[in-house]
């Protein structure tokens, strides 16, 4: 075999497009069927609930007798049956959606005090046609207080506030409000034998005017939320906060069902605005921004290389955060200075220098993206990547009140992805100072997997660093070791869990691990050995127990008093145990370069510098594909193999996927061979996408002995919403994957995978390390369907291996009805041999090759179609 061989990545056999076989739909609940049969007594009971609550809460409002406004609808709580479509029972009923809650509870907004529900119920007492809809509804939860309700939108700080809400003189806070769509977008028309082709076209001009309406009248509502939200915090003497005059900075943070203000106003403005908007389905106190660890100084490097500025067509790499100090002798050169902005109320927009004291911070995560770890002293270099400069903090690495996080991230990311270099590639080491809040996806997450569909970008976003010392956070290290909780136990606890925004679902989420043990003076690190988790990173699972974070680098450790473990510090202490970075000269006389800090901000630029190497190496890759291809190269450290299922789950929620390689992510090896989907792939709900990989005789000899490990990854984006509480419905649409068994030829597996074909299946399961369930795999507890970047892995003997392996990916139904709806996706899967005795790339790539001119050939294949369907 040639010496010189690239060893590139091997472009997948796309088999067949077709309809999906799905689950069936789920059996009529028994509660359900129960009141339909006692639908009097059950009509009765709805009834009277129906008027008590109206009682009730004529009593209870309005808040205040001398409140400005007055409620402009009726909050409604029903516990409906969890397999009921909301959107059918809201038309029927004239409610508005505010939010669906992980507990069937679903909040309303009645318009006409209950009238149209109420005569429902009186109609399905007498077993009335087309009033069985009533018997969807389980319970009507009376809250004429509102208690119920405000349990379910408040914050738990706010919760604890609301019964002295009248002695805080002013609060900021972030209101989410509902917008859903009045009713669903009716089916397209499809082809149909009883059907002719103009009676067709009729069909589709009629569906498209309708779906036109449609989507008029949700932009109508949504304006008119929008203008209700300003009169009232007009008429309660309070002011919604805005960052600027350009057009990106509106009032609002808007997403496809919903829209988030940010406003300020007093305790009693507060409550009359909660009690007497029903639209409001969330209310969270604006956040801190919280960065990485304090330092002192310490010593470093002050002999800088000489740079070369990259070429003209490298990748660029957009740093989102305090500012660049751009022309620091370690980074001059590589800054794609005409595109720097500063995005800072109130700043100049060229004002991009990194004012944060003492040794800067955006300049720490540039330095990161160009060097990795470590930094040369002295020679020559040439950059790889242009880095961009959005500053989006302050001197204090803060963020002003008026500028939402949201709107910072959208703005950075239309000012670079559209500008010149149509920038692809995001760092954002930023976070907020708290865990991540479980009720809703945060505006902030939303809007980065908003962004991440609407663009083919990818944010790498950092899992956040739990605070070292801080008496008013019991959850901070020092609290957590002087409880008696030992390292890594207390990484597992609910305070800390990843921060706000990294439970976004499409970004790539960065934790920290460290590089061992270290020791000097009376200080030693937290970690033992390589890999182990970083004492400060912050940890999952996220929201709906996705994985998060998805992988980690090095990103140094927090340190402990030898003879007093309640004394916590600082990694800078232990300098050996935290990384090199780049140290900003603003702030007095230093080096240039120090390893005096550690954080998630320091490891997350190591993935983004991977992400980098791949769109160097592969120009045309996307996204999706990135950010696959960078999960797939992942792997935990080698002891972890040896861990019972309980401590790998805990492994997976402190490092997820484990430590991305640039080698793998980029490149094969004669033992390995990686597959990909060349470009992102659209796929539709109910669709289902076949992918074959051949193996060649010499892989899978008969008398071969040699294990072969099997990798999969799923990378999807689709459309956000903020007001459901549960992952299925907070996309537009989600996908999975299924592989077929050891042994399984074609016609088994294609009647697995699709409608219309089924076969009894034939082949030996696969040991997969996560399964498509929490218990159908080696790691019980979570699974790799939960969440938008999907990885499993099993480890097969050679000789069990098919001739044809595949893999299909199916479209589900989310949120968006709309038959056209669709998610981008990327797939990748590698087979190595675990022993590396055998080579196997040249014979798996020449077999790819052949079979797809195979399927080329072929009359009855149904290509999938690589771009939007």
């Amino acid at each position: 075999m040639s010496a010189d061989r690239n060893f590139d990545h091997i472009r997948f056999v796309a088999r067949i497009r077709d309809s999906a076989r799905l689950n069936p739909p789920p059996r009529l609940n028994n509660q359900t069927r129960q009141n339909r049969a006692n639908h009097a007594a059950h009509a009765e009971k709805l009834s009277d609930a129906g008027r008590q609550y109206m009682q009730e809460l004529a009593l209870a409002l309005p808040a205040r007798p001398d409140s400005p406004v007055k409620p402009v609808g009726v909050p409604v709580l029903l516990k409906l049956d969890p397999n009921q479509s909301v959107a059918p029972l809201a038309e029927k009923f004239e409610f508005d959606v505010v939010t669906e809650q992980e507990d069937g509870v679903v909040v309303f907004c009645s318009s006409d005090g209950l009238t149209q529900f109420l005569e429902q119920v009186d109609a399905f007492a007498t077993n009335e046609r087309g009033s069985a809809v009533v018997a969807s509804v389980h319970e009507f939860i009376v809250d004429g207080s509102q208690q119920e309700r405000l349990k379910r939108i408040l914050s738990e700080r706010l919760l604890e506030l609301w019964p002295s809400l009248s002695q805080c003189p002013a609060l900021t806070v972030d209101l989410g409000v509902s917008c859903e769509s009045p009713s669903d977008l009716p089916a397209r028309p499809r082809e149909r034998p009883t059907v002719s082709p103009t009676e067709l076209e009729e069909e589709l001009e009629s569906w498209m005017k309708t779906r036109r309406e449609l989507l008029m009248q949700w932009e109508e509502l949504k304006e008119k939320r929008e203008q209700e939200v300003r009169r009232f915090v007009r008429e309660l003497r309070g002011e919604i906060l805005q960052p600027g005059s350009d057009e990106l900075s509106a009032d609002f943070v808007r997403l496809p069902d919903s829209f988030t203000a940010r406003v300020r106003l007093t305790g009693d403005g507060l409550r009359d605005l909660v009690l007497n908007f029903p639209y409001v389905f969330e209310v969270q106190e604006a956040e801190p921004i919280e960065i990485d660890l304090p330092v002192d100084p310490v010593p470093g490097i002050d002999d800088p290389p000489t740079i070369f500025s990259p070429l003209g067509n490298a990748p660029a790499v957009c740093v989102i955060d305090s500012g660049i100090q751009e022309k620091h002798p370690l980074l001059d050169g590589a800054i794609d200075e005409e595109t720097s902005r500063c995005f800072l109320p109130g700043e100049s927009p060229s004002d991009v220098a990194d004012y944060y004291q003492p040794t800067g911070h955006g300049t720490a995560v540039a330095g990161a993206i160009l060097y990795g770890p470590e930094v040369p002293s002295g020679g020559t270099i040439l950059a790889d990547y242009w880095i961009q400069n959005a500053r989006v903090l302050n001197a204090d690495c803060g963020m002003p009140e008026n500028l939402h996080p949201a709107v910072a991230t959208r703005r950075a990311v239309k000012h670079f992805h559209e500008g010149p270099r149509r920038t692809r590639i995001f760092n954002q080491s930023i976070n907020t100072r708290n865990p991540c809040k479980l009720q809703h996806m945060s505006t902030w997450s939303a809007e980065i997997d908003l962004l991440s569909y609407e663009n083919d970008i990818l944010i790498v976003q950092s899992a956040g660093n739990i605070p070292l010392d801080d008496d008013s956070d019991n959850q901070c290290l020092r609290h957590c070791v002087q409880r008696g909780q030992t390292y890594p136990r207390f990484l597992l606890n609910p305070g800390s869990r990843i921060a706000n925004p990294a439970q976004s679902l499409h970004a790539l989420t960065v934790g920290s691990v460290a590089r061992g043990m270290f020791e000097l003076s009376e200080w030693r690190t937290f970690a033992q050995r390589p890999g182990d988790a970083s004492a400060f990173s912050r940890t999952g699972f996220g929201l709906w127990e996705s994985i998060k974070p998805d992988v980690v680098e090095f990103g140094g450790d927090a340190v402990v008093a030898r003879d007093n473990p309640g004394e916590v510090r600082h990694g800078g202490l232990v300098p050996e145990c935290c990384p090199m970075l780049v140290r900003s000269t603003f702030g007095g006389p230093g080096p240039l370069a120090s390893r005096e800090r550690s954080g998630t901000s320091f490891s997350t630029p190591l993935v983004t510098r991977i992400a980098a190497e791949i769109q160097s190496v592969i120009p045309d890759a996307s996204a999706q594909l990135t950010r696959a291809l960078i999960v797939q190269s992942a792997r935990w450290p080698e002891e972890s193999w040896f861990l019972d299922e309980t401590r790998k789950c805990e492994l997976m929620r402190r490092i997820g996927f484990g430590i991305p390689d640039v080698q793998r992510a980029t490149r094969n090896t004669p033992h390995r061979a990686t597959y990909i989907t060349a470009e992102d792939c659209w796929i539709k709900a109910k669709d289902a996408h076949l992918y074959q990989v051949p193996i060649p005789q010499q892989v899978r000899a008969s008398g071969s002995q040699h294990k072969v490990l099997i990798e999969i990854t799923l990378a999807f984006v689709a459309r956000p919403r903020r007001t459901c509480r549960t992952m299925r419905r907070y996309l537009s649409t989600w996908v999975d994957w299924e592989a077929s068994k050891l042994g399984e030829p074609l016609a088994s597996f294609r009647g697995q995978v699709f409608e219309g074909t089924r076969t009894v299946r034939e082949g030996d399961p696969i040991p997969w390390m996560l399964g498509a369930a929490t218990t159908h795999a080696t790691i019980r507890g979570t699974s790799r369907k939960k969440g938008s970047v999907q990885k499993d892995w099993a480890v097969v003997e050679s000789h069990a291996l098919p001739e044809s392996f595949y893999i299909a990916v199916k479209g589900h139904e989310g949120w968006d009805n709309d038959p056209e709806a669709a998610a981008r996706y990327a797939l990748v899967a590698s087979f190595e041999v675990v022993d590396q005795q055998i080579e196997i790339y040249e014979a798996m790539a020449e077999a790819a090759v052949q079979h797809e001119i195979g399927v080329e050939n072929s009359v009855d294949a149904q290509i999938i179609e690589m771009g939007p369907l």
